[in-house]
């Protein structure tokens, strides 16, 4: 949850970090989002941080991330939306959920879910990747 002035506050059970104080030198934060053993933010710059466990690489963002407009936990991984619309995921990638399909660009809006992640494009095309065992990748048309 995100309060005024970029000020980040959360519970819950914190077993490995996930919602320890952030510091000042992390504020102000655009958004928070919570996986299931982690956490990330959006900050005001475009800069991204995460915290907490950190055992298949949720909480390493790629060197070249670079700024970003948008975040989103997942259970075990992360996806971002840079500043020229394309999708960076992060994390464990046991279904291909960090494997993002070419042609995903213009994304306007970003959704990580347990093994899965879909992107809404400008163009209001829905595009879904990762584990589809329940159909969570099957988008109507």
């Amino acid at each position: 949850m995100a309060l005024g002035q970029g000020q980040v506050i959360g519970w819950g059970s914190n077993l490995n970090g996930e919602l320890r104080l952030v510091t000042e030198s992390l504020l102000p934060f655009a958004s928070v989002h919570g996986g299931v053993y982690h956490s990330v933010g959006l900050r005001a710059d475009g800069t991204v941080a995460c915290w907490g466990s950190n055992v298949v690489g949720q909480c390493t963002p790629p060197a070249d991330l670079g700024p970003v407009k948008l975040v989103d936990a997942g259970s075990y991984h992360c996806a971002a939306v840079r500043i020229d619309g394309t999708v960076v995921c992060w994390g464990r990638n046991n279904s291909g959920q960090c494997n993002v399909p070419a042609g995903i660009v213009d994304v306007r809006s970003i959704s990580a879910g347990d093994a899965h992640a879909l992107a809404l494009q400008s163009s209001g095309v829905v595009r879904a990747w990762g584990l589809n065992d329940s159909g969570q990748c099957n988008v109507p048309a």
